[in-house]
């Protein structure tokens, strides 16, 4: 609930567009939801791999591609940019809660390759998002407090 309403708070600064069709804001959650699930293997890999969770230069190369992204899709970039600070943050802190879980209890398979497998899939649904979201709030002019499901 806590990462919906952390979301929620920044989707709800992004303003009106022009644009035809909008997906309804359930589909964008989905992809929200969608790119968390992600986490669990992140962090699998991570602890596999003996890496830190925080990688700050990766952080910004994100933030810097979203930005870009939403520029192109008619979005503000500094929405976007905190939009993808919070997903970041609470991205740490689902790794962090795997990583603290396999202290007591090993994880029980393989890790996804971070790389090639799970960095373009998080590449492709980040994209997918803003893209999303502009056509959203281009339809809608924003989001608005009951659509937090």
């Amino acid at each position: 609930m806590l990462i919906k309403t952390l979301l929620f708070i920044v989707l709800l600064s992004f303003k009106s567009l022009s644009a035809a069709d909008a997906p309804p804001a359930n589909e964008i959650f989905a992809v929200i939801n969608e790119r968390l699930s992600y986490m669990e293997d992140i962090a699998l890999f991570k602890t596999y791999e003996h890496l830190p969770v925080e990688d700050l230069q990766r952080e910004q190369k994100l933030l810097d591609n979203m930005q870009t992204i939403a520029v192109q899709q008619g979005l503000d970039p500094k929405s976007i940019k905190q939009f993808f600070m919070v997903q970041i943050a609470v991205a740490k802190a689902i790794q962090h809660r795997y990583q603290a879980d396999w202290l007591t209890v090993s994880p029980s398979r393989k890790a996804l390759d971070l790389h090639t497998q799970i960095r373009p899939a998080l590449i492709q649904l980040g994209e997918k998002l803003i893209r999303q979201m502009a056509v959203y709030c281009n339809v809608y002019g924003g989001f608005n407090s009951g659509q937090s499901n």
